[in-house]
């Protein structure tokens, strides 16, 4: 007589295979947005295949966006200064400030003049966040990001100046090396004067370490365990190397 607790476990393990079965054969299943190919893998990583540069951003932009449309909508608010519109008077002093120390008009000029592959990223980036938009607020019962309802308003286009601006919010003035240094060197005076200079100065260097080349990375250098990402066989040959795109 089969025993009713190995029976069970078999059970569960069919079950269980089964299910990582359907879950792997949907991960693979390709989506064209824009021209561009999108393939999830098991991880639900998204690796983005087109044949031109502004579908290769189209599709990255539409993957950002199914991901984390809210997130991106409040970076484009906390970088060009309409932050309070949706969170209140207590950001008023936030968009002032980013309003202030942002030139907009000069933004604008250089985006303007962007050369044709350039404005592809940009531009291509852009309209994939906004055909994802179109696909939440078509379904907006199931597709809009809890956040939305509750602070009461909805996802609206992107241009490729957005972008543009989160790119200059973010990696010219909030992580750039250079303005991180003008923040230091205030922090370093405050504490001198509050401590006087040699224990100001003790105090400084614990809180803003220098780069220790000896100190371990996170991740480990080499490929990733497993190698490459589990994709459907067509899409294998694409992997092996970069493209280079003419488009």
């Amino acid at each position: 007589m089969t025993d009713p607790v190995q029976l069970n476990r078999r059970s569960l393990l069919a079950a269980t295979a089964a299910l990582g079965a359907c879950w792997s054969t949907a991960a693979a299943t390709p989506r064209e947005v824009g021209g561009a190919t999108v393939v999830r893998d098991l991880w639900g990583t998204p690796h983005v295949y087109a044949d031109t540069r502004r579908s290769l951003f189209h599709g990255y932009g539409h993957s950002v966006a199914e991901d984390r449309l809210f997130q991106l909508d409040m970076a484009r608010r906390s970088f060009t200064g309409r932050v309070a519109e949706v969170l209140g008077a207590a950001y008023l002093d936030h968009d002032r400030a980013v309003r202030t120390d942002t030139d907009a008009v000069s933004v604008r000029a250089q985006y303007d003049r962007l050369p044709r592959h350039d404005r592809d990223v940009v531009d291509g980036y852009a309209e994939g966040v906004n055909a994802r938009i179109r696909e939440v607020l078509a379904d907006r019962e199931r597709l809009l990001p809890r956040q939305y309802s509750e602070l009461g308003f909805e996802p609206a286009e992107w241009t490729g100046l957005d972008v543009v601006m989160i790119f200059v919010g973010t990696m010219a003035v909030r992580f750039s090396a250079t303005t991180n240094q003008v923040e230091n060197l205030a922090t370093l005076r405050e504490l001198v004067e509050h401590f006087g200079p040699e224990r100001g100065r003790r105090l400084f260097d614990q809180l803003v370490w220098r780069d220790d080349p000896t100190a371990p990375t996170t991740v480990p250098a080499g490929p990733a365990p497993g190698g490459v990402p589990r994709v459907l066989p067509k899409f294998w040959s694409r992997q092996s190397a970069i493209p280079v795109l003419d488009g």
